[in-house]
């Protein structure tokens, strides 16, 4: 069908005709639509909290390891969090 109308709009082959947009229309009304009860409206913020907090936590030991791989001196990763706190806030 596309052969066709570049044929019957005059189009060179090298023309390259956008996409639909239909699919991503779709996919983004469906998700604005969607409805949520109201226990998983609960089940979501707990669940949103629980990996904020782990992943703060991996953060800080993460940062500490990559200190001491460049040749750093090995803190505690509390320290780590405080020192940034101290020099974030200057």
């Amino acid at each position: 069908m596309t052969e066709e109308y570049m044929k019957l709009a005059g189009m060179g082959s090298n023309v390259v005709l956008a996409k639909s947009t239909l699919p991503n229309r779709y996919t983004r009304m469906k998700n604005y639509f969607a409805v949520i009860n109201e226990e998983d409206k609960a089940r979501l913020l707990l669940a949103k909290k629980q990996v904020e907090e782990a992943f703060e936590l991996s953060k800080w030991d993460e940062i500490a390891q990559v200190i001491t791989e460049n040749g750093g001196v090995e803190y505690e990763v509390r320290t780590d969090l405080l020192l940034w706190l101290t020099i974030g806030s200057n």
